[in-house]
């Protein structure tokens, strides 16, 4: 009885062993999972702060494109308005003029756009008051004057 007892015993110890065997292999997977699962994480916060700046990015594009859309618009609603394109003409070679003070490095443009319009309109007075000039040159007296 006593060797079946001790049999008994023997088998429970294999049994305890094998037990504590598989809880520290268990113990070592839920530690490597643990490691893996905060690796994970961190992967995932950058990739919603990736997508989150993507996103936000998007959005800005969105909107610079419905403003080309906007722009382009007015665009053809004014070329549309206009015969030959004479407004349209204009508009551009205002912006191209804006564009070539910038590049002069002109710090005033409002101040050298009026200068300008009024150098225009100088002129256009000149030229509308041309008429009260002599159209002839030197100093009156021609070969028909004797």
């Amino acid at each position: 009885m006593m060797s079946i007892l001790e049999s008994q015993v023997a088998r429970v110890e294999m049994a305890m062993k094998e037990m504590r065997d598989k809880l520290e292999e268990f113990e070592a997977n839920m530690e490597e999972f643990g490691s893996t699962d905060d690796k994970l994480r961190e992967e995932l916060h950058e990739t919603v702060y990736m997508l989150n700046h993507h996103d936000m990015a998007l959005k800005e594009l969105v909107e610079l494109q419905y403003e080309v859309w906007g722009l382009r618009d007015k665009l053809v609603a004014l070329k549309a308005t206009t015969r030959a394109g004479a407004p349209t003409t204009q508009l551009v070679n205002h912006l191209k003029v804006k564009l070539e003070f910038q590049r002069r490095g002109v710090q005033n443009i409002i101040e050298a756009m009026t200068v300008v319009e009024l150098l225009v309109e100088l002129r256009k007075f000149d030229n509308k008051h041309s008429f009260y000039k002599p159209k002839t040159k030197g100093h009156g007296w021609g070969k028909d004057n004797g």
